[in-house]
This record gives structure tokens, sequence and C-alpha cells, in this order.
């Protein structure tokens, strides 16, 4: 078909017509969603593909793999919706959507999940696989502010108990109750702290010190912004044990870096140079002098070896860490239950668009 690869992983081509015209479809197994840049090379190649494979496909993208995408030309926006999802699998799994909740966990699951309970039988235990890949998928896709509540809750898929199923029952509730939540792209890009950023990263990191209640591990949360919406973002609990606040933020910070170096390169790719460093928002003050200095690196030998290639990215000038207050930190919402108000204070900023639950 005359395309080219793009990034690391095969899910992205590009082709290019004689006038130098450019598409670019993304592939998974035998879906594709084809973006052009004009009529003309679009045609060309869909005639390519339909004297290889029977096809059928539409001008608008309607849904793609449960996501609804919908692209309003006028406002110059796109749209990234699962609320039918969502609803589909509340039918599924014959869940109650009675009850209405605006946490993603309850309270006292987060200060007793640790305390032994009784296990689930088997054909529970099924039940619990199978709900919890659900919200996974949809949190992976669409909804950043599950994260932390998929990720606390994968810790016992194996062999999970009352207390987690109930808690599982819980998230799904919350994400019917919230099922109109989106992510919305802006075509003009967004404004921060008197800039605009139109086709470039926004990254934010932070890092919860020792939360995990039995082995004091800390929670990574971190995050990059495009357009005014979250395009990658993870939750996951560090491996090692941090003897500090800050030991825990710059191995956030370390892991947050590396998805910016993927994604500056796969921008650059698609034609999208980073031209500025790409910010990193984060909260902790000696996190941040840690990366810019040199000598304060040289104290703490063992943090170095773990996060050197955060503290060259910053000398290359392809990260720069910015402060920002607690308050309106982006990645709390992947390192804890946060309350309505906060998460009514920093969604936003995740899905591009002002959110009410």
């Amino acid at each position: 078909l005359g395309c080219k690869g793009i990034g690391n992983d095969e899910v992205i081509f590009e082709y290019r017509d004689k006038q130098n015209a450019k598409l670019l479809l993304s592939v998974f197994v035998d879906d594709l969603i084809l973006i052009s840049e004009n009529n003309a090379v679009k045609n060309e190649f869909l005639s390519r593909l339909n004297s290889i494979f029977d096809f059928s496909g539409s001008e608008e993208t309607g849904t793609f793999l449960g996501i609804r995408i919908v692209q309003d030309l006028h406002a110059g926006t796109i749209t990234l919706s699962q609320e039918h999802f969502i609803e589909q699998m509340m039918e599924k799994f014959q869940i109650s959507c009675l009850q209405k909740v605006q946490t993603v966990l309850p309270g006292i699951y987060v200060k007793s999940y640790h305390l032994d309970d009784e296990l689930l039988n088997k054909s529970e235990i099924k039940t619990y696989q199978a709900l919890l890949g659900t919200i996974l998928y949809i949190s992976n896709c669409t909804r950043v502010d599950a994260s932390y509540a998929t990720s606390l809750l994968s810790r016992f898929s194996r062999f999970p108990r009352k207390r987690d199923l109930s808690a599982l029952y819980h998230l799904a509730r919350y994400l019917h109750t919230t099922k109109h939540v989106c992510i919305v792209y802006h075509a003009k890009g967004v404004s921060f702290d008197g800039a605009v950023y139109h086709n470039e990263l926004i990254a934010f990191s932070d890092a919860s010190w020792g939360n995990e209640i039995e082995s004091r591990r800390s929670q990574s949360g971190y995050g990059g912004v495009l357009n005014g919406g979250v395009v990658f973002f993870g939750s996951k609990l560090q491996k090692v044990i941090a003897l500090s606040s800050s030991e825990a933020e710059i191995y956030s910070v370390s892991v947050c870096s590396k998805f910016v170096k993927l994604y500056r390169n796969l921008l650059m790719e698609m034609g999208f140079v980073q031209t500025r460093p790409t910010i990193i928002l984060i909260d902790n003050e000696a996190c941040i002098r840690l990366l810019w200095d040199k000598r304060a690196f040289s104290r703490v030998k063992h943090v170095d070896l773990r996060t050197k290639f955060s503290v060259n990215m910053v000398e290359n000038g392809e990260i720069i860490p910015v402060k920002i207050s607690t308050k309106f930190q982006p990645a709390d919402l992947l390192t804890k239950v946060v309350s309505l108000s906060r998460w009514l204070d920093i969604a936003s900023f995740l899905f591009g668009t002002e959110l009410s639950l």
C-alpha cells in the first residue's frame, strides 16, 4: 500500500501521494481510522486499499473500539466518549444503576483494603476478573480518573475478597454516574500560564509517598496532555521503597520523562516537532532542585542511578520542571482518592472541558 510505519509500535502509518499530501492511519486488527490533508490523497489510498481488501467505511468516525468519536469542524474539537460502552457494561454485569456515587472508591475501603476478608468463590472470581478487565479498558482509553482505583483493585485480581468485589461495583457505579465525562481536544490548542500550546505536550508527575499500607511503597502518577486533552497517563505502585517524598517524586518523574521522550519522537515523525522543552508540572520543590542541580544529585547517589535519564533530558532542553501548587496538581487523580471539590478543580485540565458531577 506504500505506507511507512511511525513510532515504535506498528499501529500508526503514513501514506503520501505524488503531490506529497499526507494521510495518517491508525490500525487495530481489521479496524482503521484515516486522517488526511485533503480528499485527493484519501480517495487514492482507499482505491488502493479496495483493490486488495473488501471493506466498508464511513465519512464520520462514529464508534471505534467502544469509543465514540465526534468531530465538530465548526467548534474545532474532537470528543472521545465511552458513555454507551459504560451503559453496556452495567447491563452485562447486572449492576444496579440506582445508587449514584461521586468517588472512585469507598472511603472505608481505602482505609481497610489491607485487612483480611472472606475470599470469593470461583464464580465470583470470574465475575471480578471480567468486570475489572472491562473497567481497565475504559480507564486506559478515556477515564484517567479511574486509573488509581483500577491500579489498587488489580493487586487483588488473583485472589479477590468480598470487600474487593464490593469496591469494584462501587467503581462501576461511579463510572455510570459520571458516564457523561469525555475528553475534548481543541484545534487551536490551549493556554497555560500565559502561553498558547498548540500541538505541544504538557506533562505532569506526582507521587503519594508511602501510601501502600503494608509495604509502604509509593504510588506514582504521571501523564501528558495535548491540545487540551490527556494523551498518556499511568498510575502504578513503585517497585522500591522511597526513603523520602522527594525520592518518590523523582522516581515518578523518571517514568514520566520516558513517556515524554517517546511522544516527542512520535509527534516529530507525524510532523509536529516540539520546538520548546516539554513542561513537567511538579509540586515538590526538592524534586525540582534535584533535576536542576547536579551537586544536589551527588549527595543522593542511590537516586541518581535511577533518574539520570530525566536529568539528561533537562540538560538537553527536552523537558523543563515547573512548580505547580498541590491544589492544582492533575496527577493527584492518579495517586489517591480525591474529594469531589478537588476533582472539579483539576479534572478540566485533563479532559479539556469544564465538568460537573
